[in-house]
């Protein structure tokens, strides 16, 4: 699981890459692509207690 968080920084889906955890939740578009977007949210504003606080 680290190697995979480690890997979201070139791979957005790297984390949720891991089947025997996720399941097939690779291949639900909605979803990925608002994964993506919030990964590409935290590695361009590194301070996630903002970040967290927008989206509540």
């Amino acid at each position: 699981l680290h190697q995979a968080a480690k890997q979201t920084k070139t791979d957005p889906l790297a984390f949720i890459r891991q089947e025997s955890l996720f399941g097939n939740l690779i291949e639900n578009e909605r979803f990925t692509a608002l994964y993506t977007e919030a990964v590409g949210k935290i590695y361009r504003n590194a301070n996630i207690k903002n970040y967290m606080k927008n989206m509540i």
